[in-house]
């Protein structure tokens, strides 16, 4: 996941500008701390020396800013010490009901992707540019509509304003004649 993020955020990078990417830089920098301090606290566990040998992260994030970086990146590769040969495998009754629930099929080939992934990704990339594009023009519609009706009730103020100003005339007028 570690690997795909940073993969992410470097082609992210490289189309959009970087200030519409920093609430997703800030957050893959807390992430990248997290994530060292767990496989510094994991390599020393001796359960997971005798499994795996559990990469490590270099000690600074990279600097998604420099498009130079994604060619010095290296992916971290997970070490599996060998099994020894004298080991078989122990089947039992339902391994073989196990196994159909298990999915060989991976949308990942020697680190390409497959091509029904990049269509799925392709077409909920369209899906949401129209999306986009339809919110935009729907709040375009109600600003100009907002605007208009603060228009129409700014005349109808002034209008009776106006007339406000026309009635006092009138009673004042009327008042001096009584008076007199």
């Amino acid at each position: 996941l570690y690997d795909f993020g940073v993969k992410i955020l470097f082609r992210l990078h490289a189309s959009l500008p970087p200030d519409v990417l920093t609430g997703h830089r800030q957050r893959f920098l807390n992430q990248f701390r997290e994530l060292r301090k767990f496989y510094i606290a994991a390599s020393t566990l001796q359960y997971f020396r005798n499994l795996i040998q559990i990469p490590t992260l270099p000690e600074n994030p990279p600097n998604f800013l420099v498009q130079a970086e994604l060619r010095s990146y290296v992916t971290p590769v997970v070490i599996l010490p060998e099994e020894p040969p004298d080991s078989e495998p122990i089947l039992t009754p339902d391994s073989g009901a196990t196994a159909d629930l298990v999915d060989i099929g991976s949308t990942h080939t020697n680190g390409s992707v497959s091509p029904d992934v990049l269509a799925e990704r392709d077409n909920l990339i369209e899906h949401l540019q129209s999306e986009l594009s339809r919110l935009r023009n729907e709040t375009q519609r109600l600003i100009m509509q907002h605007q208009q009706t603060v228009l129409q009730l700014r005349e109808r103020v002034t209008a009776l304003e106006t007339d406000l100003a026309t009635k006092d005339s009138e009673l004042e007028q009327e008042r001096i004649q009584k008076e007199e």
